[in-house]
């Protein structure tokens, strides 16, 4: 465990500053807080958890493998510059491919890691290749962080930003999570981390069940009412702390 942890403290010293400045930059003229640089950080440090958890102690986290995953986690969602559909996975990969000309570098696993980013929104995870640990990880990485009071957000608004029409965006929210909560059920066993991810699965859940639909709508609007003046999730709560709906307290930000 020791060495693995040195593993990712060497490789994170040699390119998380580089790659974070990057995705920040890519970032910069789209207004998409969702899914921005801020929850790039946020997948890799599900991806650092997921590597110590012991979940997977019979893969081989050799310095290649970590700096390919902090490489996938790091460019997933890029491609969100370019269109925001669900396919957005092929110009992330292509984005990929131009930061490592840019840099002159070739990572040892380049075709894994572009394979992963390429399928990593794909939720019936028919063409990720289940023997690829990096796509793995960065599934359940990203996964993550859809669930609790964070993928609350996060759902309303890249939901929001795809123009599905309102009514529409509960239930395919909640086919959505289900998937990515399968996959993560199945891949991880049972340990206080899944007793926690269940919970905030349930959380947002139960937000967008039929029953919450007056706080459903009110955040969907404020979403679009608020465009422009946030760029961050704290932002948006800061902007609408005032607010009398009871979904503000669900969207306290936490540390996970």
């Amino acid at each position: 465990m020791i060495e693995t942890e040195q593993l990712i403290n060497e490789t994170e010293n040699l390119w998380l500053n580089k790659l974070y400045l990057f995705i920040e930059d890519n970032f910069r003229n789209s207004f998409i807080p969702s899914h921005d640089h801020t929850h790039h950080l946020r997948v890799w440090n599900n991806a650092k958890a997921l590597i110590t958890s012991g979940n997977f102690a019979n893969e081989d986290f050799s310095r290649d493998i970590i700096e390919s995953i902090l490489f996938a986690t790091m460019l997933h969602d890029s491609g969100l510059t370019i269109t925001l559909s669900e396919e957005h996975g092929a110009e992330s990969a292509k984005i990929f491919n131009s930061f490592c000309q840019s840099i002159s570098y070739h990572p040892s696993f380049f075709e894994k890691i572009f394979e992963a980013i390429t399928f990593h929104d794909d939720k019936t995870y028919k063409n990720c290749d289940s023997q690829n640990i990096i796509s793995t990880i960065l599934n359940i990485a990203d996964d993550l962080d859809s669930f609790g009071t964070i993928g609350i957000f996060r759902y309303a608004e890249i939901y929001t930003q795809r123009s599905i029409d309102i009514d529409k965006i509960p239930y395919r929210i909640i086919d959505n999570i289900t998937l990515r909560w399968n996959n993560f059920s199945k891949t991880i066993k049972p340990s206080p981390l899944k007793d926690d991810v269940y919970r905030q699965f349930s959380a947002v859940i139960n937000f967008f069940s039929s029953e919450n639909k007056r706080e459903i709508n009110y955040l969907l609007d404020a979403l679009k009412l608020s465009e422009g003046k946030y760029k961050t999730i704290a932002d948006f709560i800061e902007l609408n702390k005032t607010s009398k709906s009871h979904f503000i307290g669900l969207l306290k930000l936490e540390n996970r």
